[in-house]
């Protein structure tokens, strides 16, 4: 069968090689003449073709793209592009080698059809600008020409044919996509920390495609006069560092010899710093990037997109960011959180530190209980997995406040008011009746002086039908330690509950002026 299936691959591998006798050969076909080819094999059949594309085709267009000239034409662009916004050379050694991970990626996932995985692979990076760009609706507050105002929507290919269109209401070329993905791998490969401002990248991205896209037209026209290029490495010195100077600085003085970071004396470390989130704000609105200055006080914002990306490398960032962040989100650290997130590891402390009290007062003379020894530590033992799961049923009916989790919890309660209930009357049974007592009652009694040392019946079956109770609950201790699907709200279950409870704080509980409550009371006494 080894043998059999072995010829039947080698058969097979002979019949797509004679299919792909080109990519042999010494001439290897152009990316724009390899496109014809493809579309012929994926890019122009209908839909109902494409579900019965062949593993064949797919290795036809993964060997074109893989090709020296392929790569070849994607470094120049690569490299044209670093120039013009002064990125470090081996930045764009690397990205090139991510864009090529990330196109046979989309290629495989799209069974060699190029054009849709471009088209993908520029949604599933850019979709976050996109969102960003409408949200705050770059544009040019001076008053900009028509070539300006195009620069601000359109991409550079679209200029060049003088058919602007915003790219995000009708889908670019190709060329143009992958363009904009490669610009913004560069951007991102030199950000650093400044990875954590999603907000900043994609304002990042929007001057520096208008800058290239200038560029792109000052190349293809007459005018031959080269942009402002700092050479490599400007990016990093003039944007990265700049910026990330400030957030360092709000928290550590300086970095020692042996680049350990040196944090901020306590008299001078703000009570709440500012962190990522608070920094990125910044780039929320066009209200705080108007304040966006250069060093001689020229608004960035006020010159025309084209020419915002050269002005951003003499940006006064220090000033932008401590006028324009204010902390708006105070974290407070509690430890309902904490335990509630690792309750079960809690309980695996705790069952393990109870069979060990049992298996010692069981050998110690000292630790009669009334007898009882270690089995008096056996009912509360039993009774905490059925607490472990009522508390996290409260924390997340707390949290999330859907009808869902409230049933749940008011299941769990009754269940554990039952269990606590069992627990108790077990308890009661053995503080009152010493054990011998009890033992004795097990065993059937002739006389009355026999009798008369028992505990009573109705004691007994109270006993044994609390502590059949608190047995069965113990099958609660194997449902809590299984794999447990987490709900939809598990995910954002700390973050919920730090902001409720930090709005309960920051409420009156009593009506200022009267002393009516209000009706937060309840809420604020559940919290606690």
């Amino acid at each position: 069968l080894g043998a059999l299936l072995l010829a039947s691959l080698r058969a097979r591998r002979r019949r797509i090689t004679r299919r792909l006798p080109q990519f042999h050969s010494a001439s290897i076909p152009d990316v724009d003449e390899g496109m014809s080819m493809i579309n012929t094999v994926v890019g122009d059949l209908p839909r109902q073709s494409r579900t019965a594309f062949k593993p064949s085709q797919l290795a036809e267009a993964l060997l074109h793209y893989t090709a020296p000239a392929a790569q070849e034409k994607r470094r120049k662009m690569m490299m044209k592009l670093s120039d013009r916004l002064g990125c470090q050379r081996v930045n764009c050694e690397n990205q090139l080698a991510h864009l090529d991970s990330l196109l046979l990626s989309h290629l495989s996932e799209a069974r060699g059809d190029y054009v849709k995985a471009i088209d993908d692979l520029h949604s599933s990076l850019l979709q976050s600008h996109k969102r960003w760009r409408l949200h705050t609706t770059l544009r040019g507050q001076a008053e900009a020409s028509a070539l300006a105002e195009t620069h601000a929507t359109a991409s550079a290919r679209d200029i060049a044919e003088n058919q602007p269109r915003d790219p995000w209401g009708e889908r670019p070329n190709t060329a143009v996509q992958l363009e904009e993905v490669a610009l913004y791998l560069l951007l991102w490969g030199e950000a650093a920390n400044l990875r954590f401002m999603p907000e900043l990248l994609c304002f990042l991205f929007e001057l520096a495609r208008a800058y290239t896209a200038r560029e792109e037209v000052r190349e293809r026209g007459d005018d031959t006069t080269r942009g402002d290029h700092q050479g490599p490495g400007s990016y990093l010195e003039m944007v990265v560092k700049p910026v990330y100077a400030c957030i360092f600085h709000e928290t550590f003085a300086d970095v020692e010899a042996d680049g350990t970071p040196m944090p901020l004396d306590a008299e001078v470390m703000p009570e709440y710093p500012r962190n990522y989130d608070d920094w990125n704000e910044a780039f929320w609105s066009l209200e705080s990037l108007a304040k966006l200055k250069t060093h001689a006080g020229e608004p960035v914002m006020n010159a025309q997109p084209a020419e915002r990306w050269p002005l951003l490398k003499q940006a006064n960032w220090e000033d932008f960011l401590h006028s324009s962040c204010q902390k708006t989100h105070r974290e407070l650290r509690w430890w309902t959180g904490l335990i509630a997130s690792n309750r079960r590891i809690f309980l695996l402390h705790a069952l393990s530190f109870g069979g060990c009290f049992i298996a010692v007062a069981n050998v110690t003379p000292h630790w009669d209980f009334h007898g009882w020894y270690g089995l008096a530590a056996l009912p509360p033992l039993l009774m905490l997995a059925p607490f472990s799961a009522v508390f996290g049923q409260a924390f997340e009916s707390w949290t999330s406040q859907d009808l869902r989790s409230q049933k749940r919890f008011q299941a769990f309660a009754m269940l554990g008011v039952i269990v606590l209930v069992a627990g108790g009357a077990v308890f009661y049974v053995q503080a009152s009746v010493p054990f011998w007592r009890f033992e004795r009652s097990m065993r059937p009694c002739m006389d009355a002086e026999c009798e008369r040392l028992q505990a009573p019946f109705w004691l007994m079956v109270l006993f044994w039908l609390c502590f059949t109770v608190l047995v069965m609950s113990s099958g609660w201790i194997l449902l809590e330690f299984l794999p447990q699907s987490a709900s939809p709200a598990a995910f954002d279950a700390n973050l919920l509950f730090e902001r409720r409870t930090t709005a309960l704080l920051r409420k009156r509980i009593r009506v200022p002026g009267t002393c009516r409550l209000r009706k937060e009371l309840v809420a604020w006494l559940k919290m606690h």
